[in-house]
Parts: C-alpha cells; sequence; structure tokens
C-alpha cells in the first residue's frame, strides 16, 4: 500500500479473500481514529457488510498497539 487512500480498497480485498479462503465472518474491524477509515465509503460497506467498527481511544498507545498489530483468523 503507497498510500493511505489505499486502504479501503486493500481492506475490501483481505475480506473477499478471508471469506473465500478461510470460509470465515469478519465481525469486528477495530482502528485508531485514522482518517483512512473514518470516511463514508468505508463505514457504508462496513455496515452493509455487517462489521461493526470499533475506534480506540485517542492517547492510549496500549490499544492502538492492539489495533495495528494483531490480526486473528478464526
Amino acid at each position: 500500500m503507497k498510500n493511505k487512500k489505499d486502504v479501503f480498497t486493500c481492506f475490501k480485498d483481505f475480506h473477499r479473500d478471508v471469506q473465500t479462503q478461510y470460509g470465515v465472518v469478519v465481525k469486528v474491524l477495530r482502528y485508531d481514529n485514522g482518517t483512512e477509515y473514518a470516511n463514508i465509503t468505508f463505514r457504508a460497506y462496513l455496515s452493509d457488510q455487517g462489521i461493526q467498527h470499533q475506534t480506540t481511544r485517542p492517547y492510549t498507545p496500549a490499544q492502538t498497539g492492539v489495533a495495528e498489530g494483531r490480526t486473528k483468523i478464526f
């Protein structure tokens, strides 16, 4: 990913791949209040797909590390 504006496209690709390759449903997306996630298009996609979006609290590095560093596929 070269720009933050590519996040939405990358997430849609990731979401499709997880569903087809692993047969699991993405239930929650947690992010750190970054503007690349907090736009109308991204939130509409999450809503349409039934994905809950959660944000971390500002100025909490421990939560930010969890949001940016952990990816679990069940």
